[in-house]
């Protein structure tokens, strides 16, 4: 496991069938049924498979599947980028790391109106 401390989801790394490093996101089992956490979990899933910039994952799949106790479990495959773990860089590196994700957010916000 690489993070229990994101949001919605617990991250973990895995390989796939050709042996490369991919990070698997699963939608932590607490919200599997409340419907907005999930819309939430597909519509990140979806943007960032639309969205097609240097430094944000590919989505390779998003994934569900019905565990025997009939738990839905979801999940979003996506590219592992190797690089800066933003817990260890320092506070200004924070701030324009921060200033840059607005930056980027508000792009997506764009586009996200303009599909409705």
């Amino acid at each position: 496991m690489l993070s229990d401390k994101s949001g919605f989801g617990t991250i973990y790394e895995v390989e796939d069938a050709a042996q490369h490093s991919k990070v698997l996101k699963i939608l932590k089992p607490e919200f599997n049924d409340q419907s907005k956490t999930v819309t939430l979990f597909q519509q990140e899933a979806f943007l960032l498979g639309k969205i097609d910039s240097k430094g944000l994952p590919k989505i390779d799949a998003y994934i569900h599947h019905d565990l025997p106790d009939r738990t839905m479990l979801h999940g979003i495959v996506m590219e592992k980028i190797e690089g800066i773990n933003l817990g260890s860089i320092g506070v200004s590196g924070r701030s324009n790391m921060i200033n840059g994700s607005m930056l980027l957010m508000t792009g997506v916000s764009d586009i996200k109106d303009l599909r409705g």
